[in-house]
């Protein structure tokens, strides 16, 4: 009993000293600021580099989305590849080919992102680099104020903040996600990028292994592992699905099969990471798939404890007390979600390791909708 009650402790205690992190990060960002000297005058040509396997739906909208006159910055180049399209893409990158800004490849083998890029960072002539997915869309002046950053020496990624394209001002684990890495920007580095936009420094770009899964989380690994800052830059901004509707089963499972292949994989590099940011790292990206198992554990712990201290009417007082707040749809839709996400972190997190389920294909899934506006 008394192992149950240090087990229990200690569960409440790790959950409540990271869910004061973000009230302590923001605190020594106030007190020890360390801010980026970023110029709004500063800007330099980039290159572009865009993956793209069917993607007729918003193609188009990206690239004349960079194009855009008062957005281009001039001597720029976008390199974008179509591998392996069997929808309208191809017909749709046809238009473009007579522009002159524009580096299309297109090829009927369907090759992974992580080799796209790889290949793309060769083909780029630029000292900068800009790596975008298609589906996302930007706030205006997001690759320019990105670019701004760099005219920081210190500075070698910048990535942006990530919104709900629905409500982009809506309280959510974004916001808090984003409002942490925008305050340990502050001070040094963030442990955090967002595949879909952001811009390093070619001399930095490190050739992304091909048995990974997720181009991002291993160029996280490499810039801290540099000594280079990593920074999120509040005005660049990109809108995405809602935080219940991104998270589906699927993308939840790839998630953590992504996640525990970099820490397989790349633990040499992730070595390599000054200590305490290294904890700062696996701390933001990996708690989410051990919390899972401290919640069960901590649910076992405190229903033996329940059982063994306190009378059933308690027991019954508190659960109708829970039916009465899930009354309420949007709880009970959070609640609902919340269990989905950390069942299949659960799952996915023993299949990888007991059920040898460590695939890095990744097959695209057409469940979004569409955001276009």
């Amino acid at each position: 009993m008394l192992l149950i009650k240090i087990s229990l402790i200690a569960c409440a205690l790790f959950i409540f000293i990271l869910g004061s992190y973000p009230i302590l990060v923001r605190l020594i960002s106030f007190l020890f600021p360390n801010n980026v000297k970023k110029s709004p005058e500063f800007i330099r040509p980039v290159s572009i580099i865009i993956a793209s396997y069917n993607e007729e739906k918003y193609i188009k909208q990206k690239l004349d989305s960079f194009l855009d006159p008062d957005e281009w910055i001039p001597d720029s180049e976008i390199i974008v590849f179509s591998c392996g399209s069997n929808d309208n893409t191809n017909n749709i990158l046809h238009e473009y080919k007579q522009n002159e800004k524009l580096n299309i490849f297109i090829t009927d083998e369907h090759l992974s992102k992580i080799n796209i890029i790889n290949e793309a960072v060769k083909k780029a002539k630029n000292d900068l680099l800009v790596f975008s997915d298609v589906r996302q869309k930007m706030k205006k002046g997001s690759a320019k104020h990105l670019v701004n950053n760099f005219y920081d020496p210190d500075v070698g990624t910048v990535t942006c903040q990530i919104k709900d394209y629905e409500k982009p001002d809506r309280f959510s684990l974004r916001t808090i996600l984003n409002f942490i890495s925008l305050n340990e920007s502050k001070i040094n580095s963030c442990t955090n990028i967002f595949g879909a936009l952001y811009a390093q420094r070619k001399s930095l770009f490190r050739e992304i292994p091909s048995g990974l899964l997720f181009d991002d989380l291993f160029v996280v690994v490499s810039a801290l592992s540099q000594n280079k800052r990593l920074i999120m830059d509040k005005y660049a901004v990109l809108y995405e699905l809602p935080f219940l509707k991104y998270y589906i089963t699927e993308r939840i499972q790839r998630l953590t099969r992504g996640l525990l292949l970099c820490l397989l994989l790349e633990r040499k590099k992730i070595g390599e990471i000054p200590f305490l940011m290294r904890m700062r790292f696996l701390l933001f990206k990996y708690f989410k798939l051990i919390l899972p198992f401290i919640l069960l554990i901590t649910g076992i712990d405190a229903i033996v404890l329940f059982i063994c201290y306190f009378s059933f009417q308690l027991l019954y007082f508190i659960l109708a007390l829970t039916g009465f707040v899930l009354i309420i749809k949007s709880i009970r839709q959070f609640c609902f979600h919340l269990i989905k996400i950390n069942y299949y972190f659960l799952l996915s997190t023993i299949r990888f390791f007991f059920m040898d389920v460590r695939d890095n294909r990744w097959e695209k899934h057409i469940r979004f909708i569409d955001h276009e506006k």
